[in-house]
Parts: structure tokens; sequence; C-alpha cells
């Protein structure tokens, strides 16, 4: 009973001794001192989150949800073990996915006040419908379909698909029998095709034509556009020829001897064998590559990459609008330092370092910076904010983080370990639940305790006092 008692007192101690708004429970809860929000608070090590202001609220039992609320720009973002499940809406746009985007439910208010809906559940449902009836449709995949708008073409009709299907696509009308054998093309197009023995595809509009015959021995494509014509010719694996948009490549015994010569540029590169050696000279680009040991390109604009040993050391080096972007990464993902060196005036650096699995170091623009260890999956969902609210904190053991007005903020095993500095205040607390030691320094006071106040010591306006088992003495 007397062990119930002291953890208890502990307790009421703990939470008696908030500074600053903030409140110290270790792992088990945390409100952070002087927070930007109205309230904010973390518990059960990594699993709680919860962030409230005026316009902003934030909520998640990661990973199982997360809930965010934003009043000022009329959004909600909800995820259940994403990417399993999600959910976002925005002012007259709502969009829900289930299993991995297998899933899609998505509505969006018109003008009129009509409610536009889309509906797929990958692979079997497609629908759509919306005020303008023109572009509705609805496809139960393999038995039936007519969609619109869908997978780059302009209708797409099936019936116990592969046995018949027929796509149009800006007049190109094909006629497709057992998916992808036989094909029967109308419309701008003339032609069939017999999979794979012989097939011929002509647009006399636009000027094309496809053909193949005992595919892929031989295959030939042709169009003119604008008065230019592009062309691809193969004879597989013999010999092979193209032009595009003034570059020219011939291929022999493909892919081992490849030589391509850029006239717009002046730049001609020869492969052979492909992909051991590789030279390009001439025009804008200098390169030279001796695979796997060595390679660099160099560019008129001062861009420049390469490896040495790939894939142990590689480089990029490239000119933005704003910044010069240095990047060098060791084994692929082992080492990446990504650099962003201000080349106009009043733009600020930006760099990212990862060490994987030990640690990823930040800065950005706008003087924030962050430290994490370990950081396990970094590198792999970097652009991803939604996988980073749901799963870094858990392998995040150590987090040191300072934002614009230059106050740091580390944690520990999510608090175990915590410390706040700023200009005005400074904070150290170890707090296994129960405050096992804590210091606080401001201009006027000065204190720390151990087991919160059983041994202490603290200064306050000229005034000292002691702690000895939880008693104040003054000095």
């Amino acid at each position: 009973m007397r062990i119930y008692i002291i953890l208890i007192t502990l307790l009421l101690v703990t939470i008696s001794d908030a500074y600053s708004g903030g409140i110290n429970l270790g792992p088990l809860y945390h409100s952070p001192v002087n927070s930007k929000y109205d309230k904010e608070f973390t518990a059960l090590g990594p699993f709680i989150i919860y962030k409230k202001d005026k316009d902003y609220k934030e909520f998640g039992f990661r990973p199982l949800f997360h809930d965010t609320v934003n009043k000022e720009n009329r959004s909600k973002e909800l995820e259940f073990f994403y990417p399993l499940t999600s959910y976002k809406k925005k002012e007259n746009f709502s969009w829900f996915q289930y299993q991995f985007f297998f899933f899609v439910y998505n509505t969006e208010i018109t003008q009129s006040g009509y409610k536009n809906k889309r509906i797929n559940l990958f692979p079997l449902i497609f629908y759509n419908n919306e005020e303008n009836s023109e572009n509705n449709y609805f496809a139960f995949f393999p038995v039936y379909g007519d969609m619109k708008n869908k997978f780059t073409k302009d209708r797409i009709k099936f019936f116990m698909f592969p046995l018949y299907m027929k796509t149009e696509a800006e007049g190109e009308i094909t006629d497709s029998f057992m998916w992808p054998f036989i094909s029967n093309y109308s419309g701008e197009l003339e032609g069939g095709r017999f999979w794979p023995i012989w097939g011929n595809r002509v647009n006399n509009v636009k000027q094309s034509k496809q053909e193949f015959l005992f595919w892929p021995l031989y295959v030939n494509k042709e169009r003119d556009f604008y008065g230019e014509k592009f062309y691809f010719r193969s004879f597989f694996p013999v010999y092979s020829e193209a032009y595009v948009h003034g570059v020219s490549n011939r291929g022999y015994i493909w892919p081992f001897i490849q030589h391509t010569v850029n006239h717009n540029t002046g730049n001609e590169r020869w492969d052979a064998p492909w992909p051991f050696l590789s030279f390009t000279k001439g025009g804008v680009v200098n390169q030279k590559r001796i695979f796997p040991f060595y390679a660099r390109a160099e560019r008129e604009d001062n861009d420049t990459d390469g490896y040495i040993l790939w894939p142990i050391y590689r480089y990029k080096n490239i000119k933005l609008e704003s910044y010069q972007r240095n990047k060098k990464s060791v084994l692929l993902i082992l080492y990446k330092d990504v650099s962003y060196e201000p080349i106009v005036e009043g733009v600020k650096p930006k760099r990212k370092i990862d060490l994987w699995p030990l640690f990823t170091y930040e800065k950005n623009a706008d003087g924030k910076s962050n430290f994490h260890i370990f950081t396990i999956f970094e590198p792999f969902i970097h652009s991803n904010d939604r996988l980073y609210r749901n799963y870094a904190s858990f392998w995040r053991l150590f987090v040191w983080e300072k934002d614009e007005d230059d106050v740091t903020r580390t944690s520990f095993l999510w608090n175990l370990v915590s410390s706040y500095d700023s200009e005005d205040l400074f904070v150290f607390d170890v707090r296994p639940i129960i405050p096992l030691f804590n210091v606080t320094k401001s201009e006027n006071y000065k204190s720390w305790t151990v087991l919160g106040g059983l041994f202490g010591y603290k200064k306050k306006n000229e005034k000292d006092i002691v702690k000895f088992l939880y008693i104040p003495i003054g000095v």
C-alpha cells in the first residue's frame, strides 16, 4: 500500500511541477512547453498524438487511425491503417480509398449543386456519374463495360473480356477479338492485326503507319508530325534504326551496340558494348562510362553526374531556378546527402542527410531543422506525409528539432528523456513516468530536483531553497 501512495505522490508532484503549460509523465503522457497550439500532447509512447487550436485539430491512435481537420482551408483527412484506407475532403471535393487504392470513392459538388460521384473497385467495378451525362459510365469487369476518358482512351467498351473489346481515342477505333490476338481498325484507321504473325495499322489523317511481321522479328513505325517524319524500324535482333525529334539511333546486335546522334545539339554517343562502355562527345554533353568502375557526364550548363565503382559512390549536380542542387550517395540508400545552395539573393539553403538506418538530418529553407535516430524507412517514404505521421514515431527513438525561432526540443524514447531550450527558458527532464531528474532555468529562476523533490535546489528571485525528503528549507 505504501508503494502506491509513494507513486501517486510522485505523479501529483510531477503534474504540479508543470511549467509554461507543459506536463511531462515521460512516455505515458507529454504536453510540450510553449506549444504553438492551444492544446497538444502525446501519450503511450508513439501511439497517441493530439493537437488543437482555433482552426486546426489533429488526433491519432497510431497506426490504427489518424484524423486531421483544418477549418482554415475547410479540409479533413482520415486514415485507417494507412495505406489500407484513407479519406480526404476539401471544400466541394471528397475522396475515399480502401485496400491500397483497390477501392476508391470520391465526390465533387459542382457550382449548380450537383454531386458528381466516382467509384472504382479495381479491377471489377468502374462507375462515374456527373452533371454532364455525356461523361457517365459503368463497367463490371470482365463481363461488360462502357467507360469514357479512362486509361488514356476516350471510350472503352468490352464484353466478356478478352472475348471482345472496343477502344476509341482521337478518332482511332480498334475492335479486338480474343485480345490482343485479333483486331480490326476503323475510323481514321485502316488495317488489322493477327498477332504475332501479321499487323498493319494506317492513319492517313495523321500520316502514321505501324506494321509488323512475325513480331518482334520485323517491326516498322512511321509518323509525320507537322512536316517532320519520325520512324522506327527493327530487324530483331540484328539491326534497328530510329529517328525522333532530331535524334537518330542505330543499333547492331541489340542491345549491345548503339550509335546515337543528336542533330539538335551536335552530340554523338556510342554504346559498345552496352551497358559497359559508353562515350558521348560534342555539343552540350561530354560523357564517359566504363561500367561499373567509372562514369562522368558534363553539360554546357555546368550540370554534372556520375559514379565511381557503382553503386558505391554516385553524385549529381544540377542548376535549378533558385538553387544549385548537389546530391551524393553511397551504396544507393546507405548514405545520401542532398544540399540546395542558393544562387538567388534572399533564398536560404536547404539540406538533408540520411545514414541508413542510423539517422536523418534535415534543414529547411524556413529555418526549421530536425535530427532523428533511428530512421529505418526514411529513405523509402521521404515524400509521403501520411506514412510519416502514422508510422515514423515508432522507429524514431531520438528526436531533435529546432524551429524558425531557434527553439530546440529533444526527445529520447518518447520523452523518457526530454529537453526544451529557448532564449528565456531551459528544461531538461528524465521521467520514466515518475520525475527521476529535472533541471529548469530561466532569467529569474533556477532549479534541479531528484525524484520530484526528494532532493533538490531552487533559486527564485535571489532566494535559495534546498529540498530534502520533499521538505523545502530556506537558505
